[in-house]
């Protein structure tokens, strides 16, 4: 049921009708040191409280979009947006590449288009060597190369404590599209492994891990040989994708993949030009050509986080282009990724004097104060940034997040009030409102943002958290240990979680388990200040309980007098 991509990396089939939720990939990029498998990595984590559902993820929308438009993706509400972001200076980023034309947007739904049409024709095939899928491997290669290389990008599943699957990394647009044809298994990766449950796997079947983890990719894939679900409208929807791609006279992969670089990277001004030949932008024939070409070469290590060789070429291509925003950015962030935060600055600032109203430096260089904890400054950063798209609830939840910061809890309300109004589906959104509403001192109304969240997402446990604490002010402590508990039991590794616990034991009077919720705490997290201090406070409450149990007890004897002696 699995396939081997070579002696080291397994691939597994999932069902990506079952697979709901993702986690971040900051998981996988983080612990590249970590010991691995091939292209497994092998940790310990908890995914309970940073999974997010796949059908908010922004691909999954726009794929649904497409399908839902008969592929007429003019008529998406993604496509107005992605047009919106161009108009404001805020490309939206796809494969790493800022879509800052509408022949870029173009372009780019063609890709999606083409990608559609080879899955519906061949199924899906392990993108790791694209000669699997002959016409999707002409394709890539030409517009966007950094997909067809391998790597980081081409693993997308992982397993946690449980032996759950989700969805993490790469392949948002296959699994999308996979899930609308209904097929019923998708080949992946098997990016992340959860290092406490191979290992007792391993334990159990008396085998390596690397054997372990092949049979585990056994026993998790889909009990299906074939992956493909032939339906009747699929020589209708061939036909429908051929139809529409002949409109946008992008049909043959000749047309497409005229120039030589990204097709992201293109900046067309004024009249639709003719295209060059890709030796023309080899040549570099224009300051501007080579900007693009050099911004072209820094993707892979930009995309690889290997700031130290994406800045050099960032840097030339800005020095050939001064108005090159994207490479503008990347340099940016390459900067920051460096840890040289002023430079990042630097840049960032020189952006916004040419572009006072562009989106997204404002956002980029507001991120850069938040990891500086310059909070006011990212505070103001964030409020310019609305203004210029009052619409974006991310914007407004910053702006709320800065407050808190600050310790201006009133100002966040209204800040996370906007934020929830337009993104009410948002649990995060409710959470943090909840959170300010806490700060403000209003428990009731924080009780019910903070119940709306958890219903939102009963995977985030952060809004339980918070719930039990509110709950626990309300002087509603039973309610506030029960719901403490179900947290414990849904995510037992948060450290956190098992805090919060103690402190509402405690405040019952309940000390001893009390005690041990914290000394649990940490165990899970040695550095976690708060649970020392509360530990020594319950311990010394127990201490005080125990002298006092036994001065009442000595008060009591002298009060009844010696005792008669016994008679024999």
């Amino acid at each position: 049921m699995s396939d081997r991509r070579n002696s080291c990396d397994v691939v597994l089939r999932f069902d990506p009708h079952r697979v709901t939720h993702e986690l971040p990939g900051q998981l996988f990029f983080h612990n590249l040191d970590a010991p691995r498998i091939g292209v497994s990595v092998i940790i310990d984590f908890e995914s309970a409280p940073v999974a997010v559902p796949i059908a908010k993820n922004a691909v999954d929308v726009e794929v649904r979009e497409l399908f839902s438009s008969r592929f007429d993706f003019r008529k998406t509400k993604t496509f107005a947006k992605m047009m919106r972001g161009v108009q404001i200076g805020d490309p939206t980023i796809r494969n790493g590449f800022g879509l800052n034309t509408e022949e870029a947007i173009r372009r780019y739904f063609s890709h999606v288009l083409k990608l559609t049409d080879s899955i519906s024709r061949h199924g899906l095939l392990n993108r790791l060597d694209p000669r699997r899928e002959p016409l999707m491997a002409e394709f890539d290669a030409a517009a966007f190369p950094t997909l067809v290389t391998g790597g980081a990008d081409d693993t997308g599943i992982a397993i946690d404590a449980n032996g759950e699957l989700f969805r993490i990394v790469g392949g948002n647009h296959r699994t999308a599209i996979a899930r609308e044809l209904g097929l019923r298994a998708v080949p992946s990766a098997i990016g992340l492994v959860h290092k406490t449950w191979l290992n007792a796997l391993a334990g159990q079947c008396r085998v390596s891990a690397e054997e372990a983890l092949s049979l585990a990719a056994e026993k998790l894939s889909v009990a299906t040989c074939d992956e493909r679900v032939e339906t009747q409208s699929t020589a209708e929807l061939q036909a429908t994708i051929s139809s529409r791609l002949a409109r946008e006279g992008i049909w043959g992969t000749r047309a497409y993949t005229s120039l030589s670089m990204p097709a992201g990277t293109q900046r067309i001004s004024g009249q639709a030009t003719s295209p060059q030949s890709p030796a023309a932008h080899r040549r570099g024939e224009t300051d501007e050509d080579k900007s693009l070409w050099l911004m072209a070469k820094a993707g892979w290590p930009f995309r690889r986080h290997q700031y130290d060789k994406a800045a050099p070429l960032l840097e030339a291509a800005l020095s050939h282009d001064p108005t090159n925003m994207q490479a503008a950015l990347q340099l940016a962030s390459s900067y920051a990724g460096l840890r040289q935060p002023h430079k990042a600055e630097d840049v960032l600032n020189d952006v916004l004097e040419r572009w006072p109203e562009a989106l997204a430096p404002l956002r980029n260089l507001a991120r850069l104060m938040e990891n500086m904890s310059r909070w006011r400054e990212a505070a103001d950063l964030w409020r310019r940034a609305a203004k210029v798209d009052p619409d974006e609830p991310n914007c407004h939840f910053r702006i709320a997040t800065a407050f808190l910061k600050l310790n201006e809890p009133l100002e966040a309300v209204d800040a996370a009030r906007k934020a929830v109004q337009r993104e009410p589906a948002n649990a995060r959104t409710h959470n943090l409102l909840g959170l300010a509403l806490l700060r403000s001192g209003d428990l009731q109304n924080s009780e019910a943002a903070f119940r709306k969240a958890a219903g939102l997402d009963p995977l985030y446990v952060e809004p339980q958290k918070h719930l039990s604490v509110v709950l626990n002010r309300l002087n509603r402590n039973g309610e506030a240990i029960s719901t403490a508990r179900k947290v414990v039991s849904i995510s037992p590794q948060d450290a956190s979680a098992h805090h919060i616990l103690g402190n509402i034991l405690a405040s019952g009077g309940r000390v001893v388990e009390a005690e041990t919720a914290q000394r649990k705490a940490i165990r899970l997290d040695p550095k976690l200040e708060r649970a020392h201090k509360q530990l020594e406070s319950v311990r010394k409450s127990m201490r005080f309980s125990q002298k006092a149990h036994a001065a009442v007890k000595r008060a009591a004897e002298f009060a009844l007098g010696p005792s008669p002696p016994q008679s024999h």
